[in-house]
């Protein structure tokens, strides 16, 4: 086998580490539940030496994408 040659081939060479994030007890149906989800999931997230929080990006279905746009938008950036 055999991988092709890129700027970041020595960092894939070692090991990750794998971190829990643990189960979270809200529910993906609804926008309170995401917003807790990811409320939950912001502790994890580094940030810049700007302060700004560095971007993830996240996945799942449309209705999963759309619950999480609604739950950004209701957010000022100050309770962020």
């Amino acid at each position: 086998m055999w991988n092709i040659p890129h700027t970041i081939s020595i960092e894939m060479t070692q090991k990750s580490t794998i971190i829990n994030l643990g189960v979270v007890d809200a529910t993906p149906a609804s926008t309170a539940g995401v917003f807790d989800i990811i409320d939950h999931f912001h502790s994890y997230v580094p940030v810049l030496e700007n302060g700004e929080v560095h971007p993830l990006p996240t996945n799942g279905d449309q209705l999963d994408v759309e619950r999480a746009i609604i739950s950004f938008r209701e957010v000022t950036p100050k309770a962020r």
